[in-house]
């Protein structure tokens, strides 16, 4: 079955240039990692803080330009970098430089020729690449046909106090994206503004008010009417619920499950909570330091973890029941145990089943064999399936009929010389009337 592709993203890379002078370092927010979308699905991106998932929400929607790697919507590209073609410029001004320097070495022969044709061919190389870097550049800006196609990506932001505007009213803030966007009907504006509060659960009055009159998933959900009104086709949540009461996450999570039915919306869900990524997401990828090391189905990833960051992630997760608790294992990750070199460098493999894994070609080989040996089985055991055998074992143990030991007989009283007897009672005279 041929699904349709909304999103590509392909080595995706974004460095930050931090410090100066001597203590001048780069910083590999995101470092080469690649994914697909298709349309309609949930696709979830767990991880822990600073792993990299909100730099690579921010890069999608242009709100950073990316290092290096190509971003595609619907087959457009929206997105990417020019260090791939500068680095390709650079190696092969020095290949050339060391040629020529060999051949200049050389006095026995006379090499101009030879000199002349490198210098040809670098000169030739060299301005193909710039013209691939004029392209992409093109391409990047934010101009013309590529405004129209960013329309059809928002995002809905991780705090919601900060995202809105404190000075602007909910109706402003709203219809601003349909503003930038070219309607001018003030009418058209205030119609659409009063139906898409209604659809995230808030009411027209709600339009004429300000950010801090309300609560916190009251503006989670003005940060999605805002995100929804222009019609997208893909929406990156970037962490909804995190700055948000238990009870509100709930509400935000159905309302958006509910919207992604409704609208048929594609949604890149990004998140730390791994339940709730499980009961949000279709196919679930984790970061760890800017590389995704393992991407499959939820249940496939929940159930048969292969990576040992992975592994170390789903058992963290905390269930309250004190059954379950009892018997969950912590498995700490040691960066140490793959033993990465110049001839057994790692990438993300499909080891059967669209489950991808980050490893070695020997670690690969490793999961391979992991996944034809018990394909069906499961390697982590949920909360309720721990809960539910601990319970099936205390009624089994409960069962069991216990062997009667008999009873021990009383040792007989010896009669103490000590011990006076209690006199006997006299029976009471009878009274003689007369």
């Amino acid at each position: 079955m041929n699904r349709e592709k909304v999103l590509e993203v392909k080595g995706l890379e974004q460095h930050f240039k931090v410090g100066s002078g001597r203590n001048k370092m780069v910083v590999k927010a995101v470092d080469g990692i690649s994914f697909d979308i298709y349309k309609g699905e949930v696709f979830g991106l767990v991880g822990e803080s600073g792993c990299g998932k909100t730099t690579t929400g921010r890069t999608i929607v242009k709100l950073y330009d990316a290092t290096n790697g190509e971003i595609l919507f619907k087959g457009q590209r929206i997105g990417g970098g020019v260090a791939s073609y500068v680095k390709r410029i650079k190696q092969a001004k020095a290949e050339a430089k060391a040629e020529i320097n060999a051949l200049k070495s050389d006095t026995t022969t006379d090499n101009k020729e030879k000199i002349a044709q490198i210098k040809k061919d670098l000169k030739l190389l060299v301005k193909a690449q710039k013209q691939e870097i004029k392209r992409m550049k093109k391409d990047n800006a934010f101009k013309g046909e590529l405004v129209n196609t960013m329309k059809q990506v928002q995002m809905i932001f991780q705090d919601p106090i900060s995202s809105l505007n404190p000075r602007m009213t909910v109706k402003e803030i709203i219809a601003e994206g349909l503003r930038i966007g070219g309607l001018r009907d003030s009418k058209i504006i205030d119609e659409k503004v009063f139906e898409i509060l209604k659809v995230v659960g808030l009411v027209p009055e709600h339009a004429f008010r300000y950010p801090h009159e309300f609560s916190g998933g009251q503006r989670q959900r003005i940060g999605i009417a805002r995100a929804l009104i222009v019609e997208p086709e893909l929406l990156i949540a970037d962490e909804p619920i995190s700055a948000l009461d238990v009870s509100i996450q709930a509400q935000v999570i159905n309302l958006l499950k509910d919207l992604q039915s409704t609208l048929n919306l594609t949604i890149l869900f990004i998140a730390h909570d791994l339940s709730v990524v499980k009961y949000f997401s279709d196919r679930i990828a984790v970061m760890h330091f800017g590389k995704i090391v393992e991407l499959a189905s939820s249940e496939d990833l929940f159930n048969n973890p292969l990576h040992p960051y992975t592994k170390s992630l789903l058992s963290a997760i905390p269930f309250p029941n004190p059954i379950y608790e009892k018997t969950r294992k912590r498995f700490s990750y040691d960066a140490s145990v793959h033993n990465y070199s110049e001839t057994n460098q790692p990438s993300l493999v499909d080891v059967g089943g669209n489950h991808f894994v980050y490893g070695s070609p020997d670690e690969i080989e490793n999961y391979k064999k992991e996944v034809s040996k018990a394909p069906k089985a499961k390697t982590s055991s949920t909360p309720v399936e721990v809960v539910s055998e601990a319970k099936a074992e205390e009624k089994v143990v409960a069962k069991k009929p216990t062997a009667k030991k008999p009873a021990a007989k009383a040792p007989a009283k010896k009669a103490d010389a000590t011990t006076k007897k209690a006199p006997a009672k006299k029976p009471a005279a009878k009274k003689v009337t007369k």
